[in-house]
C-alpha cells in the first residue's frame, strides 16, 4: 500500500494524495466488515434452509 501511496503523491497534488490515502485506509477497514456481513448472511441462509427442510 505504501508504494501505491508514494506513486499517488508524485502524480497528484498533496491534497488529492491525502484524500486517496484516506480512501485506501477506509477501504481496508471495510473489507473485514463486509466479510463479517457475508458470513452472517450465510449463517442466516443456512438456518432458513434448515427450518424449511432444504
Amino acid at each position: 500500500m505504501d508504494v501505491v501511496l508514494r506513486g499517488l503523491e508524485g502524480a497528484v497534488s498533496a491534497e488529492d494524495a491525502g484524500a486517496a490515502a484516506d480512501l485506501v485506509r477506509n477501504m481496508g477497514r471495510m473489507v473485514p466488515a463486509l466479510e463479517q456481513a457475508l458470513e452472517e448472511s450465510a449463517r442466516v441462509d443456512s438456518k432458513e434452509a434448515d427450518n424449511h427442510g432444504i
